[in-house]
């Protein structure tokens, strides 16, 4: 290394990357105009000695070099002379503190929202679901036509479930689902289970009894008997 200069060094430890310099500013965070001064020597762009110095040690990090042999020949070419020691260490707090306190808060932010979010909501999440059935609203109920309607009303965040089919429930939280009934008794099962699992569970026994059909069973009467068998007296009265 002794050979080269800082910007040689620097220029092609980069394009062994495949950085440019661009690249290389953008990648350790120092403004392009500040790198190329540093590796130009110009005394007038260049941040003071500690961020000097502080820049190098990020190029030597990023690009596998020794951060205090670039230094070494930064104050070479510069001209800093030995004096430049202490006082141009890089403020630590300035930019690795800072650093660290930004990670940190990426980090931890979304966990504490977690954290606040389940504690607000706790009771909330472990507690089962509410339905509400406005129709049938008894567990029993005896119909006579074999179509019947449930209605009711529940979270939408919620899934439902009837006899295990799928219920939407609109944005209003209002569901109405349609059964086909046989004759005699109907179990109706309907469920709603929250995210974390909880469940709540509802049965309605529907009992469906089609209507009685009578039919004649004395088809071959005639009029005349019909009328004696309703009135008795006249054919008492016929036979006088």
């Amino acid at each position: 290394m002794e050979a080269y200069s800082l910007e040689e060094v620097v220029k092609e430890a980069a394009l062994k990357k495949n950085l440019t310099i661009k690249k290389l500013a953008e990648l350790n965070d120092i403004q392009e105009r500040y790198l190329i001064a540093i590796l130009d020597l110009d005394e007038n762009s260049v941040p003071p000695p500690p961020f000097i110095r502080g820049y190098l040690k990020k190029l030597a990090e990023s690009l596998d070099l020794d951060s205090n042999e670039l230094w070494r020949l930064y104050k070479k070419e510069a001209g800093l002379g030995s004096h430049a020691g202490a006082i141009d260490e890089l403020p630590q707090n300035r930019y690795s503190t800072s650093s660290t306190n930004k990670k940190w808060l990426f980090y931890s932010l979304p966990a504490i929202i977690i954290f606040l979010y389940l504690t607000w909501n706790i009771k909330s999440l472990l507690s089962a679901p509410e339905i509400n059935i406005t129709y049938p609203n008894v567990d029993e109920l005896i119909v006579s036509q074999p179509n019947f309607s449930i209605t009711g009303s529940l979270d939408p965040n919620y899934k439902l479930t009837i006899n295990d089919k799928n219920v939407l429930v609109d944005s209003d939280g209002r569901f109405n689902f349609g059964i086909d009934l046989k004759t005699g008794l109907n179990l109706v099962d309907i469920k709603a289970k929250k995210f974390l699992g909880k469940e709540t569970k509802v049965q309605k026994r529907l009992i469906y009894e089609p209507p009685s059909i009578e039919t004649g069973n004395d088809t071959s009467t005639t009029p005349t008997e019909k009328s004696k068998k309703d009135n008795p007296g006249a054919v008492n009265a016929s036979e006088n």
